[in-house]
């Protein structure tokens, strides 16, 4: 849902053709921005993108990345400069296919059973065209929020909506058995 939220907000007439209606129909993108010294602190992202010609050439690290082995294509927060005089990381969106020369994957074994195992991406010098940016390059701090407090809000509802239930079926229970 996010990546879907972020294009349609963001993403330029093409993209949005391109992309939307397959993610309308059920086809997965992935949202990846959490690294490793990182986590999912926005203004540590170390990933970058360098602008060379017509295209990024993208190389870092990213983990605990759920469904790439399922998705054609990943959204990736990736550093495009460093603001002057702050230092903090000037922040872009990039659709980079999940097959792309240069991204490798590794799973991320985990305790918990999951339908969607987990992975680490490794982007050695991937080749991004410059039409995959999403938004405008160096505002993908602000535009990234765009889909995450949306994402937030929903899952704060989920959550609420799984408790209610099991109050219920625990209330049902209790007044029901015989002991």
């Amino acid at each position: 849902a996010i990546c879907a939220e972020l294009i349609a907000r963001l993403g330029t007439d093409e993209q949005k053709r391109r992309w939307l209606p397959g993610l309308a129909a059920g086809t997965k993108m992935v949202f990846a921005v959490t690294e490793p010294d990182a986590g999912s602190n926005t203004h540590n992202v170390a990933t970058t993108a360098t602008r060379d010609g017509d295209v990024y050439r993208v190389r870092g690290t990213k983990t605990f990345i759920s469904g790439i082995d399922e998705a054609p294509q990943v959204l990736v927060v990736v550093r495009t400069g460093t603001e002057e005089g702050t230092g903090r990381a000037r922040l872009s969106l990039l659709v980079v296919d999940s097959d792309a020369p240069g991204l490798n994957r590794s799973p991320v074994p985990v305790e918990i059973a999951s339908p969607e195992k987990q992975f680490m991406l490794f982007f050695d010098n991937v080749e991004v065209p410059v039409d995959r940016l999403v938004g405008d390059e160096g505002d993908g701090l602000r535009q990234v929020f765009f889909g995450l407090n949306p994402e937030r809000i929903t899952s704060a509802c989920i959550s609420n909506g799984i408790g209610r239930y099991a109050l219920g079926k625990a209330s049902g229970y209790a007044h029901d058995r015989n002991v």
